[in-house]
């Protein structure tokens, strides 16, 4: 049986070639011989960052994220282990630290193959890891989560950025009343200027909504990614 590496029940990748079918639970990503070799494809790079995440951390951390995901052990159980006794709290910690920790890890491997390997803009779901296109919404960046790079930003350039950003990427986007109006996503494109930016960006449909959010952010254009046209951001009366 092929070893799990990372899970995720609404992951595009589980779709690829090695993907198990245990009973428990039914979606899980795993990598076989040579998967990690293929990097034609955002997908196949995303297998061989997690292949290179398993190799580069302990054993005994990736068996408890194995024992938890791929085998359906509750905490309760794993602190009962004799390879893991320790308190169940102390098992939940590890094994979220370690979720984490991939995630990480896989988005900004993804980051640096979009902008550096194939030199193109995205939007990218954070926790799919997959690009989003062919959405019929403008994208809007956050003020104060731009991060611009005069050359194409390299792994460890963007590992910092996600560290920098992580709170506010794992929050809901909310309007004035504290209604989540959007997720946050991965942004990155390059300038005319040929600088790179990556920064996090929300999804909104309405045209006019998005432009009076991209003006309180002191954004200078929206993208849609219907279309792939760029909008000059215009005060909110012009905008009307």
């Amino acid at each position: 049986m092929p070893r799990l590496l990372y899970f995720d029940s609404s992951s595009p990748v589980l779709a690829l070639q090695g993907v198990s079918d245990p009973p428990h639970p039914p979606d899980t990503i795993t990598t076989r011989a040579g998967d990690e070799e293929r990097k034609d494809s955002l997908t196949q790079r995303q297998l061989a960052a997690i292949g290179e995440f398993r190799r580069d951390h302990p054993e005994s951390e990736m068996a408890l994220l194995e024992d938890f995901e791929l085998r359906g052990r509750s905490v309760r159980d794993l602190a009962e282990m004799v390879e893991y006794s320790c308190n169940p709290g102390t098992i939940s910690r590890r094994v979220n630290r370690m979720r984490e920790k991939l995630r990480i890890h896989v988005l900004a491997d993804s980051q640096e193959f979009l902008l550096g390997s194939l030199k193109t803009g995205f939007t990218l779901c954070p926790r799919k890891g997959a690009l989003v296109e062919g959405v019929d919404g403008y994208a809007v960046s956050l003020k104060e989560t731009d991060k611009t790079f005069r050359f194409a930003p390299s792994y460890l350039q963007c590992y910092q950025f996600l560290n920098d950003v992580w709170r506010s990427l794992n929050e809901r986007y909310c309007d004035g009343f504290g209604v989540p109006i959007s997720d946050r996503y991965l942004g990155g494109w390059i300038a005319d200027d040929e600088q790179y930016e990556l920064n996090v960006s929300i999804l909104i449909k309405d045209f006019q909504l998005a432009q009076k959010i991209a003006w309180e952010n002191n954004q200078q254009s929206i993208f849609h990614l219907l279309t792939g046209k760029t909008f000059k951001v215009m005060h909110p009366a012009q905008a009307a």
